[in-house]
């Protein structure tokens, strides 16, 4: 042990650097006149084989102590192991809460030592003009919670998160959420007839008039059908993320959705991972490949208007008038952006088609254009 002393001792009192391997143990170096003292909690036999003093930089932390000629101490610094990038997310777009906030955020391996997380709360990304940065208990799977809170309502809140290694310095990136908007439950924003618990227990948007509660069912026959996503997706933006409402394996073969941007179709199938996701725009259209007849059901409308490019589009289109027909719809982009308009009929495994002709009079089959059902749009270059 002597000898160990002995040699810290001359290795900082050069200003070496000093690497220390900690294993589940406290272990404090001090100064006391002129003597180098070191405090370890654990059993003398093993202390040789949980602390080894290097001049390599292989240890899980160092402790870096810098002494004047005479042994007085000037600074202390450490620095531990880099650790993965630190993330925070929230749970949702709203809550009507105003007490608490609930957020996720990375945990790492217990090899990083002890570390201690501090949250902060503002008004935008990375602020604390709501509450500074304070001590944070993280839960299982990196849950925390953070209670008795008085938040004015309408108003978003970002939750920062950042982390300290055991000698108290910053180790991470500072991540932030993405932002919750705290609502009185019985208010209703967005003058939709509807107060915010109704919308936000249904997933349609407390302020936006074109999102709102109801209910749309479709109907899905064996083989191909064309049908749209009629619900707000703000919430669930990812395809991949509504496949498995359509239906299971045993259910649905495929699914079909057009890029635009590339003219082809990507294909997605229940239980697997797509070559890419789709971010859903609302008015999305798909191809739906069904092995059964069955019914699904979406409880929310998103009034979209779906987006037309020159040539082919598969859209749908969610809130039509009523009475709303393939002729109406004809008459309202006009011969000099829309050509033509189809449906498909699983019943009868055949196209219905409506357009102008070359004397720009609409002539086919005028059906109903119906909330949930997807169309070809065929749009002039």
């Amino acid at each position: 042990m002597e000898s160990f002393f002995s040699k810290l001792r001359e290795s900082m009192m050069k200003g070496d650097r000093i690497n220390i391997i900690l294993a589940a143990i406290t272990v404090t170096l001090f100064w006391t006149s002129n003597v180098l003292g070191l405090s370890i909690h654990c059993t003398k036999d093993d202390f040789d084989r949980i602390i080894q003093v290097k001049e390599s930089d292989e240890s899980l932390f160092n402790i870096v102590y810098s002494y004047d000629s005479i042994g007085n101490r000037l600074s202390i610094t450490s620095q531990g192991p880099t650790l993965p990038p630190l993330e925070a997310s929230d749970t949702g777009f709203f809550s009507l809460d105003n007490t608490t906030l609930q957020i996720t955020v990375t945990t790492y391996d217990e090899k990083y030592g002890d570390l201690t997380y501090e949250v902060a709360i503002g008004t935008s990304p990375g602020q604390t003009d709501v509450l500074d940065w304070t001590e944070a208990e993280i839960g299982p799977n990196g849950n925390v919670t953070l209670g008795g809170l008085n938040l004015p309502l309408n108003q978003k809140y970002f939750v920062s998160v950042r982390v300290r290694n055991f000698a108290g310095d910053i180790v991470t990136n500072e991540a932030s959420t993405d932002g919750v908007i705290v609502l009185d439950s019985q208010e209703d924003p967005d003058g939709d007839g509807f107060d915010n618990e109704t919308e936000v227990s249904v997933m349609s948007n407390p302020l936006d008039p074109n999102s709102f509660p109801a209910e749309t069912t479709i109907t899905l026959y064996p083989g191909m059908n064309l049908v749209a996503i009629p619900a707000e997706v703000a919430y669930v933006p990812y395809l991949s993320s509504w496949v498995s409402g359509l239906g299971d394996p045993s259910e649905i073969d495929q699914i079909l959705y057009l890029d635009k941007d590339t003219g082809k179709f990507v294909v997605f199938k229940p239980g697997q991972t797509p070559p890419q996701d789709v971010i859903l725009q609302g008015g999305d259209a798909l191809v739906v490949y069904s092995r059964v007849e069955k019914t699904v059901t979406f409880h929310t409308i998103l009034c979209a208007e779906p987006e037309l490019v020159p040539g082919f589009n598969l859209v749908g289109f969610s809130c039509p008038p009523e009475n709303y027909t393939a002729y109406d719809l004809l008459e309202d982009y006009g011969s000099d952006t829309v050509t033509s308009i189809r449906r498909f009929s699983p019943q009868k495994g055949a196209y219905e088609a409506a357009g102008f002709d070359e004397n720009e009079n609409i002539i086919g089959i005028n059906f109903p254009i119906v909330r949930g059902e997807g169309y070809i749009v065929f749009v002039k270059p």
